[in-house]
């Protein structure tokens, strides 16, 4: 039988950019803490990393697909494969674009949290 009182463990860690608490670097976990991983794996464009290159997504090389036709797909196909590759605590299952004006592209990314086995979603933005 399970514990009524089970807390389910997402983690602990920094954040980046890095927030300061009190003189020292704030220690984040919880939701704070997926939400910040799926940011920086997102604005990270791969093969920029040393030692790491797959690391990150190409979801910025679809802010010049036309917006009516390919960027919705072209934007669920990188975010999809980026997250669900490094991000292993989400599986994410859809995508869908929130607003689209000059310089700015914003989308919602729903995801399932296999930590507390529920739906959650987030809204990323791409600035170019």
């Amino acid at each position: 039988m399970r514990n009524p009182n089970f807390q389910p463990i997402i983690g602990k860690g920094i954040v980046f950019p890095l927030q300061t608490e009190s003189g020292n670097i704030k220690i984040t976990e919880g939701q704070e803490l997926i939400d910040s991983s799926i940011r920086i794996i997102l604005e990270w464009v791969i093969n920029t990393k040393p030692f790491q290159d797959s690391f990150g997504s190409n979801i910025n090389s679809t802010i010049e697909e036309p917006i009516v036709k390919d960027l919705p797909i072209y934007l669920e196909h990188y975010t999809k494969l980026s997250l669900n590759r490094w991000e292993k605590r989400i599986l994410v299952y859809k995508t869908k674009i929130e607003n689209v004006s000059f310089g700015k592209l914003q989308f919602r990314i729903y995801y399932y949290n296999k930590i507390t086995k529920s739906n959650q979603d987030i809204i990323h933005e791409i600035t170019y």
